[in-house]
């Protein structure tokens, strides 16, 4: 009686098409040819001559290739946010195992990436016996030439004890009339008929009374050509506010219904969340995607309404079980806060694409400012998510704040460094020494909250190694910051330095208070080398060889100025103790200061032998260098030797 009754079903169109080669081709198809959606369907479809071989191509290879798994875990899970994400058409095409909404969005998916208009439809489904399921069902509906088509991809599996490589065409391009006699749509526009049957009429009736019904000529035509082309000539999103309007005036006493259209709602919400979410993670992987921003935060506030007509369709249910499970979808706050960290990753790619568009070494001070503008939108609606979002519930989320908060941290903080580094190396040092501070003061912030979101990265797993990469780099950023900020102070303080060494310039206590702040670089300097040498198998070989070359290039210069202020000071307590006849009580005082300056001059000297064993300066640079310190050794020897 089965076999019959499928017979019966089988639409007569199908028997005039040979569709064995498309057949065929799907049953074949390697592995390689299913990694990706896009993949499948160029490999199924490109080489068909026309949309009902492509559309084969497609229905036989998921009835073939895709198990129905319907576990009690899968029942679990049923109507879920979880449930919706294992039936994603990616997920479905990934692991080949679905129910009946994953074969639906694989089918569908499929048919649009071949240029073929496709619509998932969900309803009611009869057993041979006339029993109605309590479980609603999904199947598909797609315009082959010109004429929409009903398919089942579900039903479409081989049953047991039949061939698994042979395509069952009884829910193929079924005839509408022989379709409706198992399948109801919530919509009535998707029964394709001008008498469209209700749900109590579906229930009640036999197959016999069904078609006595349908081959009747109907008293009120439902045009359900006119309502789908006007229908399709609008967005996605009013497509789908117009068919709620239908279903419920068609079906709106079902809380069955009503809680699938909620449903569908938040798998639009999703599907729009999973777009976005692959658009701005390509845009911050490649750096080369722009975002229009007024498109994307479109998109966001279509999410909103998304969920806030989901919440609208669940308030009205009663029925324990399915209040139950609407209450595992995402609340409002939870929502508020997904929808704040999605906008948080649009800046970050906004960042991320002016960030690749700057070509030069150095970036000035407005295209600073722009990056700085979008990190700080990033930023703010970071923390606005945060601070509502429950991470246990928001799986993988809040790992991709922290993993896109750390990332434009660490790469705008080494922006300003650059920047810096400009400014210290430059004749205008000293007046440019407060925008120096302020900006390395940012940067050593935004390194420090880059360690802190790496730190929590490292608390979720998996453990990725990416992670401990990017805490080496905010580490290293850390140093190169210092050392920028020890030649900073040391260029600001040269002219003063310079005009104390004057002659006729000098006084005492400007000098003291000098030596002092040179004596606090040089033990910072010091400071820094001890922790590049604790560090330095994990800073990595090249980075502390630089970093040791360019403190000890300022370690030169310190050096050598200290020196010069102390030999000038010991010259400055000679001539004082000489005028006052006073130099026998102040000789080893004197010798002191001078020994001092001595010690020094031969710490500028070691530095200088560094630089030159790195190799990284000219000879020419070298023997310069080596010539002023040898000439204030010699000052200072020769002045010793004398008192």
């Amino acid at each position: 009686m089965k076999q019959l009754l499928m017979l019966l079903l089988a639409p007569l169109s199908l028997f005039g098409q040979n569709f064995l080669a498309a057949d065929k081709l799907a049953l074949n198809a390697p592995p390689s040819k299913s990694t990706t959606i896009p993949t499948l369907a160029h490999y199924l479809c490109d080489e068909q001559p026309d949309e009902a071989h492509k559309i084969r191509a497609i229905y036989a290879w998921i009835t073939l290739n895709v198990s129905y798994v319907d576990s009690t875990d899968e029942r679990d899970l049923w109507a879920t946010p979880a449930h919706l994400e294992r039936q994603r058409p990616e997920r479905v095409l990934q692991n080949r195992t679905a129910v009946c909404q994953g074969y639906a969005n694989l089918f569908c998916a499929l048919a649009t990436s071949a240029g073929i208009p496709c619509e998932v439809v969900t309803g009611l489904v009869k057993n041979l016996d006339g029993e109605v399921e309590q479980i609603g069902h999904a199947w598909a509906a797609a315009q082959i030439n010109g004429d929409w088509q009903l398919f089942d991809p579900t039903w479409g599996v081989p049953p047991p004890g039949m061939s698994r490589f042979k395509v069952q065409d009884e829910y193929f391009m079924a005839e509408p009339k022989w379709f409706l006699l198992r399948h109801l749509p919530d919509d009535p526009v998707w029964q394709l008929l001008e008498n469209p049957v209700t749900e109590q009429e579906f229930r009640n009736w036999s197959d016999g009374e069904t078609m006595a019904f349908l081959e009747q000529a109907p008293t009120d035509v439902f045009k359900f050509q006119d309502t789908l082309n006007t229908w399709l000539s609008v967005n996605a999103a009013s497509r789908m506010f117009a068919s709620e309007s239908r279903v419920l005036r068609f079906n709106g006493s079902n809380e069955r219904v009503v809680f699938g259209l909620g449903q569908t709602y938040w798998g639009m919400f999703f599907d729009l969340r999973n777009t976005l979410d692959s658009l701005t993670d390509e845009a911050i992987l490649t750096d080369t995607l722009e975002i229009d921003t007024l498109w994307f935060e479109e998109k966001i506030n279509l999410m909103r309404r998304y969920h806030d007509r989901a919440r609208d369709l669940f308030a009205r249910l009663e029925t324990p079980e399915r209040i139950e499970k609407a209450e595992k979808f995402y609340t409002p706050e939870d929502v508020r806060a997904l929808l704040e960290k999605i906008q948080g990753d649009m800046r970050t790619a906004v960042f991320e694409y002016l960030l690749q568009s700057y070509v030069e070494e150095v970036l000035s001070a407005e295209q600073l400012a722009q990056l700085q503008y979008q990190r700080a939108l990033a930023h703010r609606t970071y923390a606005a998510a945060e601070a509502k979002m429950d991470c246990s519930k928001l799986d993988g989320t809040c790992f991709e704040i922290n993993h896109n908060r750390s990332l434009v941290a660490i790469q705008f903080a080494q922006r300003q460094v650059r920047y810096a580094q400009e400014l210290a190396s430059g004749r205008t040092a000293s007046k440019d020494l407060s925008t120096i501070q302020r900006q390395l003061k940012e940067a050593r912030a935004l390194y420090m909250e880059a360690l802190e979101d790496c730190a929590e990265m490292r608390r979720r797993p998996p453990q990725f190694v990416f992670v401990d990469e990017r805490i080496i780099t905010a580490r290293q950023g850390l140093i190169t910051l210092r050392i920028c900020e020890i030649r900073a102070e040391g260029t600001a303080l040269s002219p003063e330095a310079e005009a104390l060494l004057a002659p006729n310039k000098f006084t005492a206590k400007k000098a003291e208070r000098l030596i002092g702040k040179l004596s606090r670089i040089a033990q910072s300097i010091e400071g820094i080398k001890d922790s590049i040498e604790v560090l330095g198998f994990e800073l990595g070989t090249e980075f502390t060889q630089i970093a040791l070359f360019n403190l000890h290039l300022e370690s030169f210069a310190l050096h050598f100025n200290l020196a010069n202020l102390r030999f000038r000071f010991a010259l400055h307590d000679y001539e004082s103790a000489v005028a006052q006849n006073d130099f026998p009580n102040q000789k080893n005082a004197i010798r002191a200061v001078a020994n001092q300056a001595l010690q020094t001059a031969r710490q500028s000297n070691a530095a200088l032998d560094y630089l030159e064993d790195s190799g990284r300066l000219s000879a020419s640079s070298i023997q310069q260098k080596q010539l002023k310190i040898n000439k204030l050794s010699k000052a200072i020897k020769d002045f010793l030797d004398g008192v």
